[in-house]
Order: C-alpha cells, then sequence, then structure tokens
C-alpha cells in the first residue's frame, strides 16, 4: 500500500501541466517547463517561476525556493502544508486517494513471525554428505 504522497504523485505523474496550471494560470509552455508568475509575490515577468512538467521539480529562481514534486508546488503556491495539498491535488484532478492510516509515513505490512518455523527446518536439516564441500 503506497502512502497518500505517493499515490499522489503516481496518479499525477502525467498531469503536472494541468495542476500547475490550475494554480498558477497565465503561464506559458516552454519545452518540458510550464513558466507562471508567482502568485506568491508581486510578479510582472515569466521567467523566474519554472516546474518541469515531467518531473514534477520546480523552482522560484528569484527566491530560491523550490521541490522536488507538484505536491510541494501546490503547498507553496496555496500557502499549505504538504498533507493539505497532497488532499488538494488529488481534488483539482479528481482523482480518488484510497484512505491511509500513515499520513505520508511508509506503510508497514502485518510481519509474521516466522523464527520458529525456521529454527525447526534448520535443526532438521541434515549435514550435507558427499557435497563438493566434503571433498
Amino acid at each position: 500500500m503506497y502512502t497518500l504522497f505517493e499515490q499522489v504523485i503516481r496518479q499525477n505523474r502525467y498531469n503536472i501541466l494541468g495542476i500547475a496550471s490550475t494554480l498558477a494560470p497565465m503561464g506559458k509552455v516552454e519545452g518540458h517547463e510550464y513558466i507562471a508568475l508567482n502568485p506568491r509575490r508581486v510578479d510582472h515577468d515569466l521567467g523566474s517561476f519554472k516546474i518541469n512538467t515531467l518531473s514534477g521539480k520546480w523552482c522560484e529562481f528569484a527566491t530560491g525556493e523550490g521541490g522536488d514534486d507538484i505536491i510541494s508546488y501546490c503547498a507553496y503556491v496555496q500557502g499549505i502544508t504538504q498533507y493539505e495539498a497532497a488532499k488538494e491535488v488529488s481534488q483539482i484532478t479528481e482523482l480518488p486517494v484510497m484512505k491511509s492510516q500513515s499520513y505520508g509515513l511508509p506503510s508497514k505490512e502485518p510481519r509474521v513471525d516466522n523464527s520458529n518455523a525456521a529454527r525447526k527446518i534448520w535443526h532438521e536439516c541434515k549435514a550435507p554428505t558427499g557435497s563438493v564441500v566434503e571433498r
């Protein structure tokens, strides 16, 4: 099971441009980059606020801020937490996200203790006779 963040990033890896242009409209595409005015500051010229539409990595070159995915981009633009941004991105794209109690922490499957079974098999093993090791 994936964490909320992993789910949102996986589900939206091909929709980065759509999400970025929804969050920061009136931008333009150059190659694999979406360039927009930064809604967090007074910005009159395109050029310093960019997101890579393939990887989701983004940077605000005027301030040095940046991130590695569409969730951190949304959190920055909206001024919200990463968790709130993950939910926001899901709402923008209208993709359902599985409920998870991990809240961004790696999910842990229930562990089965097989140590007793392993010990039993180990003790029942016979010494290899006639093996390459003995020769």
